[in-house]
């Protein structure tokens, strides 16, 4: 475009304006790819040449009226369209109101997960899979013995899904050293020096297995692998969806599923193929699993180890052995993939990880009706979620954005305000999984009269309702005994949160006359980060 640029940055963003020579063109901003929405001044307020305040995270804005040098007048309308790899959530457009704001609310592009830009070949397994195939494929590199020692999956920018026995020490649950693996994506040949400018280098910030995952049985053989930084992603670099919450079996009772697994394991002769290969599967249920191992060991009890956190899959006894096909050693990790939603709007899920076999034999001495084992993801979702929550923010394409939100200065009006905090029993039962309650927020000069009124809130705030502390209950709701510490939080109608105190104190639990005090936050933010982010810059 033909035309001038102006820029402004600060150490929470880059904006940029660009316009041609006639004025008209694109407002946009820009930070690691990510654009933002600025507002517009008042009406008859004159010509602002930059913006003034951030918004919600997009991806491309197209401004459909003529805007003179950066002139937002009433009526202008501005549309949003995602890149390509992303999804809009909420309305495409927005119009400058006479009071100089902006209509609705920004939306969201959220990454697509599921979605191949390659066309899939899915006639035959057993066969090198084209460039691009299955753009989710993460490859586990070990550092020390310098090869692909397993196969991921990519289901958050930031996160890779495996099996626990690829990030331990052999025959031991001890998680190995981060800085033992290097996970590679957009990845086709084994040898690295193939790698062209679109396969991506990752070094890992975490390691998580399953605090279930079992070396005597491989149950719960699942981890996740947090990245040093995201992923971009692309043609070749894409998110894996994750199934549904019910069991596979159950949401497909005709019993007649098959899965994709792709890997760079050794193949049917124990050769390491030099590109990812893949293979299509048959998913057996336990039953039938159980059964055809029994038969093939010669021990009734050989599959008692098989939990509901696994399935089997591969082709059963009734196979020609020629057809025969089957995962082998170096597939660990691998996702089994499926599928699913209807015709037109169908993703792909992972389903299972590449676990474990019964058989010791070598994958050429296998025969029809010895099974691969995997995990479910399914039964671990829950579970895994819980594991990532603390770093994952669904709405925010990078890091650095997320760093940022969590810790924005947001003014409030109290009558805006309704929190949740985790909730106690009131009776003093416990609970077993986490609570949740919703509570208001009392006015300072309530809580005030409140303190003062009675000698048993005094003693502890003698100065009454500082501006350290906040006030907070309902009729027959409260934070309760076990709750000291839990977040108060804000929402504000989107998957953001916000922490506006922390539970501190209560005269008894749930009671009418008295709320409960927590500390207030704001209060100490400067203190907060001058200690957890003193190294931004």
């Amino acid at each position: 475009m033909a035309g001038f640029v102006t820029s402004s940055a600060d150490r929470n963003h880059n904006y940029y304006k660009v316009a041609d020579a006639s004025g008209c063109g694109q407002l946009v901003g820009i930070e690691d790819g990510i654009f933002r929405i600025v507002s517009c001044p008042m009406e008859g307020k004159g010509v602002r040449n930059e913006p003034r305040e951030r918004h919600s995270v997009f991806d491309h804005t197209n401004i459909t009226e003529c805007i003179q040098n950066g002139r937002y007048v009433n009526g202008t309308r501005v549309t949003y369209a995602c890149n390509q790899y992303f999804k809009m959530r909420g309305p495409n457009s927005r119009t400058c109101k006479p009071d100089g704001q902006w209509t609705g609310k920004s939306p969201d592009c959220e990454p697509q997960c599921g979605k191949i830009a390659t066309q899939t070949s899915l006639s035959a397994g057993g066969n090198p899979a084209l460039i691009g195939e299955w753009p989710w494929q993460a490859a586990i590199y070990d550092t020390e013995k310098r090869d692909i020692i397993c196969g991921g999956a990519l289901i958050h920018r930031k996160w890779v899904i495996t099996a626990a026995h690829c990030v331990t020490f052999e025959g031991s649950p001890k998680v190995r050293s981060r800085d033992s693996f290097l996970v590679y994506l957009g990845k086709h040949y084994r040898v690295n020096s193939q790698d062209d400018e679109f396969v991506q280098k990752k070094k890992i910030y975490r390691i998580i297995t399953h605090e279930d995952f079992s070396m005597l049985n491989f149950d719960s053989d699942i981890a996740l692998l947090k990245l040093t930084e995201p992923a971009t992603l692309s043609r070749r670099v894409q998110l894996l969806c994750f199934p549904a919450n019910s069991d596979i079996f159950e949401r497909n009772p005709s019993n007649r599923l098959r899965g994709w697994v792709a890997s760079w394991g050794a193949d049917s002769s124990n050769m390491l193929p030099n590109v990812l290969m893949k293979v299509e599967l048959p998913l057996i249920s336990n039953s039938h699993c159980r059964r055809d191992t029994a038969h093939f060991t010669g021990d009734p009890t050989a599959a008692n180890s098989l939990t509901s956190n696994v399935f089997c899959a591969g082709h059963d006894r009734d196979t020609p052995l020629q057809a025969y096909q089957s995962v082998c050693p170096g597939d660990s990790g691998s996702p089994l993939v499926l599928l699913s939603g209807p015709s037109g709007d169908s993703h792909w899920t992972i389903e299972g990880i590449v676990s474990h076999f019964f058989s010791k034999e070598e994958c050429s001495m296998r025969r029809p009706g010895q099974y691969g084992i995997f995990t479910k993801v399914n039964r671990h979702k829950n579970t895994t979620t819980s594991a990532w929550f603390d770093w994952i923010v669904k709405s925010p394409l990078n890091d650095s954005f997320t760093r940022r939100v969590s810790r924005q200065r947001k003014i409030f009006r109290l009558e805006d305000l309704t929190s949740l905090s985790p909730d106690g029993e009131p009776r003093g039962n416990r609970s077993n999984v986490l609570q949740k309650v919703r509570v208001s927020i009392w006015e300072t000069s309530k809580c005030n009269k409140k303190i003062l009124q009675h000698d048993i809130l005094r003693r502890p705030y003698p100065n009454g309702a500082t501006t350290r502390i906040i006030c907070a209950s309902d009729k027959d709701k409260d934070s309760c005994q076990g709750d000291s510490g839990g977040p108060l939080m804000i929402g504000r109608g989107s998957c953001q949160h916000y922490v506006l105190g922390t539970v501190a104190s209560g005269v008894g639990c749930a009671t009418q006359e008295f709320p409960g005090f927590y500390t207030r936050i704001p209060a100490y933010l400067d203190w907060i980060e001058g200690i957890v982010w003193k190294d931004d810059p």
